[in-house]
């Protein structure tokens, strides 16, 4: 008799920030729109991958704004169902697909095909989405990706983590703004005389 040993192919998944497709405000409390482009690198492929877009404090995600495209060079989709919120961390506040049932019925059977020199777009799909800032937002934060599935036999794959270039904002000058301000002083207030005040 001959043993035989048979092993299943495994896959490598690798995020990149797309910054040639992804279009930033460049003012606070507007919307941004980012795109990640995820690859499987080996032949093995890749199944239930889970993907995590994680938002720095002072953004948040757009409701309804998350579109998919699979292969990589289709044309985007609008999805229906919104990442899960998760919470936050020392990171920011986390959004997370737990696997491709929401985003495409073919992945979702299949898994990620792993790297074709005849087709390479196969083993790959892109993931966009917008956020919006607010006043809480501290310049030159950056969003972070993490990408990680299973393999045929179960086992966890590694995990892709990408993150964008920091990202910098400025105030538009035409929107109106309210701000409290406490005005604090040790001598006393007087008519008719000056006062240093701090603020």
């Amino acid at each position: 008799s001959v043993l035989l040993k048979a092993a299943t192919l495994a896959p490598l998944l690798s995020a990149s920030f797309q910054e040639s497709a992804s279009t930033i405000s460049g003012l606070l409390c507007d919307t941004s729109t980012m795109v990640i482009l995820v690859r499987n690198e080996e032949n093995g492929n890749a199944y239930d991958i889970q993907s995590q877009i994680i938002l720095p404090q002072g953004a948040t995600l757009v409701p309804a704004s998350v579109e998919f495209a699979y292969p990589s060079s289709a044309v985007f989709q609008p999805m229906n169902t919104d990442p899960n919120f998760l919470g936050d961390n020392e990171l920011g506040k986390i959004y997370q697909y737990n696997n491709f049932e929401n985003l495409n019925t073919f992945l979702h059977q299949n898994g990620l095909p792993g790297f074709s020199i005849n087709s390479t777009d196969s083993s790959e799909f892109r993931l966009k989405y917008r956020f919006i800032t607010n006043c809480e937002y501290k310049n030159g934060e950056v969003n972070r990706y993490s990408f990680q599935g299973i393999t045929a036999c179960g086992e966890p794959t590694n995990n892709a983590f990408a993150e964008t270039n920091p990202i910098i904002f400025q105030a538009d000058p035409g929107i109106a703004r309210s701000f409290d301000i406490q005005l604090t002083t040790n001598n006393s207030l007087a008519e008719g005389q000056i006062t240093l005040m701090e603020v």
